[in-house]
């Protein structure tokens, strides 16, 4: 079987730029990683790159939107919270959706400690806001606050 390996993506913790996490941009793009003149022959392009915060809202937003079973080497990966979606939007339903929300952080992203979630109900939009608190333990500025949103078009960030 074949190995990739993307050196773009390897372990960051790194001194000069105080950078920690490095994940792919989720719009995949590719560019001229910063810092490098535009008209050196040696210069290739790379997949674009997001750091520490970034990186982390990238793989919520894609824990969130994945359904259990639709990655094929890793079935269990998957929040489900697509099946909110279906369902009337209410207190219990929003209690429900905060549980699912706190308990796939817990499983899937070991970098950050879910500290507090909120979910406010939208009955005339038939959505959901929820607000995130996380404590991120290697970061400087430990505390990040989310705020996304959980709709039709499925869960993204505000």
């Amino acid at each position: 079987m074949a190995n990739i390996t993307l050196t773009s993506l390897s372990q960051v913790k790194n001194v000069d730029t105080g950078k920690v996490f490095k994940d792919l941009h989720l719009d995949l793009q590719f560019g001229i990683p910063r810092g490098i003149a535009y008209f050196d022959d040696n210069v290739s392009s790379d997949a674009l790159a997001d750091f520490d915060e970034q990186a982390i809202r990238n793989s919520l937003i894609t824990l969130f939107n994945t359904t259990k079973g639709q990655k094929i080497l890793n079935p269990e990966y998957g929040s489900g919270l697509q099946r909110f979606l279906f369902l009337p939007v209410s207190n219990d339903n929003g209690e429900l959706l905060g549980d699912a929300v706190i308990d796939g952080i817990r499983r899937y992203e070991p970098r950050v400690i879910p500290d507090k979630v909120t979910v406010y109900k939208d009955e005339d939009n038939n959505r959901y806001e929820i607000d995130i608190i996380l404590n991120v333990p290697a970061l400087k500025n430990n505390m990040i606050l989310l705020v996304g949103s959980l709709n039709n078009s499925g869960f993204t960030f505000i």
